[in-house]
């Protein structure tokens, strides 16, 4: 089998994708002795076809590229979910920003990385599939972010939070703290809000339970 002659078509048939070593390894070419690969790799920068972006990351090249190729790759519709000042500012919570961008994803097989001094990546076990995770998720970090905001814009977050906790359900919560720790205080202001809202809810029954599991 011609391994460089796989990986480098597979590189031509995603242009202006970002390439994590560790991920697409063990995702897409788990038959590639690690060692070979790190060398097809290598050959195939030396060609042009990819670039280092920062260790074990290469962006593959491409006449156009995204406007942001890390975060289309990590936060993708179902891969992750970007947070932080990058997430309250495209909210349209406050206009100051702050690096580094963090990103919640499951494309990743470390714990963590950084990408330069720009990304923050930290690795999450969840599916992303249902667009109401990311919302809990973004209430979640609002939740328990919201005094340390910088000009924050109070009302946009607290009518973000309605709207979006509207669709909360305990699947997608349980899923979400199993992963991501939040305070205690933060699920009491969670419960609160989902009471008021009248959306059901056992939203600190689960926090518990993952808790005294941990």
């Amino acid at each position: 089998m011609n391994y460089t002659k796989i990986i480098r078509e597979y590189c031509l048939q995603n242009p202006g994708e970002v390439f994590d070593m560790s991920y697409e390894h063990n995702k897409h070419f788990p038959m590639v002795p690690y060692r070979t690969f790190c060398k097809i790799l290598s050959r195939l920068e030396e060609e042009g076809i990819i670039r280092s972006y920062s260790k074990g990351v290469y962006i593959i090249n491409a006449d156009k590229y995204k406007d942001d190729p890390i975060i289309a790759f990590y936060a993708s519709e179902d891969t992750g979910v970007v947070v932080g000042y990058k997430m309250y500012n495209d909210l349209g919570i406050t206009d100051y920003q702050e690096k580094p961008i963090i990103i919640y994803t499951n494309a990743m097989d470390t714990s963590a990385k950084n990408i330069g001094d720009d990304y923050k990546i930290i690795h999450v076990d969840i599916t992303f599939f249902d667009k109401r995770v990311k919302q809990l998720i973004i209430c979640l970090e609002l939740i328990q972010n919201r005094n340390s905001i910088k000009e924050c814009n109070i009302i946009t977050l607290d009518e973000i939070l309605i709207d979006y906790l509207q669709y909360y359900n305990d699947i997608n919560f349980y899923e979400i703290v199993k992963n991501i720790h939040y305070s205690y205080s933060t699920i009491v202001t969670l419960e609160e809000i989902l009471n008021n809202l009248h959306v059901p809810n056992t939203a600190m029954e689960i926090r518990m339970k993952c808790h005294k599991n941990a």
